[in-house]
């Protein structure tokens, strides 16, 4: 986590993919979760389809796009726009 800028509380967060990323797939299986027909939802929507939970060998989860050419910062983004508000505790 980067300094906060002078003038801002400092705030520490516990934030893992997880929680994020399970908002979000249950919002958009529940129809809570609509966008504007714009360019940038359209690119929010296909980094949605490219996004995904993998688990490795050593039963670690991974999130992401993981294919070449492929983002997922936008999804990122929302994701952490949703957290939960009471995982943010001030330092």
């Amino acid at each position: 986590m980067r300094p906060a800028p002078t003038g801002c509380p400092r705030a520490a967060a516990t934030l893992g993919y997880p929680v994020p990323s399970s908002l979000l797939h249950s919002w958009l299986q529940g129809g809570r979760l609509h966008f504007p027909k714009t360019g940038e939802a359209e690119a929010l929507a296909k980094e949605m389809l490219d996004y995904e939970i993998k688990i490795d060998q050593n039963a670690n989860d991974l999130y992401g796009a993981f294919k070449v050419g492929t983002h997922d910062d936008l999804v990122t983004a929302l994701g952490l726009a949703v957290q939960p508000m009471r995982t943010w505790t001030a330092l």
